[in-house]
């Protein structure tokens, strides 16, 4: 599993980020709520809970509050919890984030009391506090405890998932893109520790082969092994059944595999990445496998919907890349990789100049032209590979 924690603000115990209850006393993991106004996509009266913690908000499938809105930045900023309370702090003007209807200052920390209005884009939420931090009249302990489990629904969050993954699949140029993408978003359903991506490229006249594209731990760093420690039983019956597999503890079956004993395998989900053509046979693209090492994981029982959606929008965006015939250069992916890193590199400098300049009579002026001239080089450079006269920087792969 992950590496983050946060301690419990109940009894103080030391949990996994991913987990929604404390082990020790059994309390809801959230210390807050953001609550939907319903003034924009999200229904009216959604949770999305605050663990107490450092909290990422933004539309990419890996923040810890994720808005699936074509409006919300990938990134939009960052809560701090201290002492029972969220905080909010902007070293530039954030025109996405306002409170209470004002906009954000510059050098500004915001303290989040119960009740304040929060927009992200035109998403707009209120923040209910479920500790003492909570002074409504309304809102009794018992009301706030049913609250707090509302707001870790594992489903609202699977859900908001699938439509992050909808989105940001259109973004996706090659079929590596897309395990990588499917890979991350099982990942965040599952709870799962390894995630496996293996691509079909058999004819139709022969028999299937198995390539690995990519593999993937929790924390979403791909994996690099000599040999593979995964159930390979697992992966054939899944393909000779053309149907899914779901176990969540393997020691109750009673003919368990020896790859499951030799490598203590003991939660396993295995995906088909099947699609039919006209006449309703079955072509296999590829598959997906994801498990757990040494301890069982609970799957819940809606999981296999969400991730049957999943599965079904990764086949058909494979599928397609896999029969287009593309007119673009073979390093066309690299470039725009490229540039879109240089974009992020230019866009950091750019905001570090721009705190630089509002604190022109305590800065250093040197300092502000040195970092200006370096902003210029590098849109000169990014001009020049966009506009195709000069070539990308060969990048090493690893």
């Amino acid at each position: 599993m992950s590496n983050r924690t946060y301690k419990c603000h109940n009894c103080g115990r030391s949990n996994n980020y991913f987990q929604k209850y404390c082990n020790a006393c059994e309390m809801p993991a959230a210390v807050a709520s953001l609550r939907s106004t319903g003034k924009s996509n999200l229904p009216i009266n959604l949770l999305l809970p605050l663990l107490p913690s450092k909290q990422s908000i933004g539309s990419n499938i890996h923040s810890d509050i994720l808005l699936p809105s074509l409006n919300v930045p990938e990134y939009c900023c960052d809560l701090n919890y201290a002492d029972g309370l969220f905080y909010f702090y902007s070293t530039t003007a954030n025109t996405a984030i306002s409170f209470n209807s004002k906009k954000v200052n510059n050098d500004k920390k915001y303290a989040l009391e119960h009740g304040c209005i929060i927009n992200f884009s035109d998403e707009e939420f209120e923040l209910i506090y479920f500790n003492k931090y909570n002074r409504s009249p309304k809102l009794q302990k018992p009301h706030l405890l049913n609250m707090a489990r509302q707001a870790v629904s594992t489903s609202v969050s699977r859900q908001l998932l699938s439509i992050a993954f909808k989105n940001k699949l259109f973004e996706c140029h090659t079929i590596a893109d897309v395990f990588s993408l499917t890979l991350d978003t099982a990942l965040l359903m599952t709870g799962l520790e390894r995630a496996y991506g293996f691509i079909n490229t058999a004819n139709e006249s022969e028999e299937i082969k198995l390539n690995e594209i990519l593999a993937k731990n929790s924390d979403f760093i791909t994996l690099k092994e000599n040999h593979f420690t995964i159930s390979q039983s697992i992966i054939n019956s899944a393909i000779k059944s053309h149907d899914s597999i779901y176990i969540s503890n393997s020691d109750i079956i009673k003919q368990k595999s020896a790859s499951m004993y030799d490598f203590d395998i003991k939660t396993i989900i295995c995906l088909p990445l099947s699609i039919r053509d006209n006449s309703s046979r079955e072509h296999l693209l590829g598959i997906l496998y994801l498990d757990k090492q040494y301890a069982s994981h609970h799957l819940p029982k809606k999981l296999t919907n969400n991730l049957k959606i999943i599965a079904s929008m990764a086949t058909k965006s494979i599928y397609q890349l896999s029969n287009t015939k593309s007119t673009c250069p073979p390093d066309l992916h690299d470039k725009l990789q490229y540039i879109k890193t240089e974009i992020g590199n230019l866009k950091s400098h750019l905001q570090t100049s721009s705190a630089l300049i509002n604190k022109y009579q305590h800065g250093n002026p040197s300092a502000i032209k040195t970092r200006l001239r370096e902003c210029r080089k590098d849109l000169h450079r990014l001009s020049k590979i966009i506009s195709g006269s000069s070539e990308v920087p060969s990048i090493q792969k690893l």
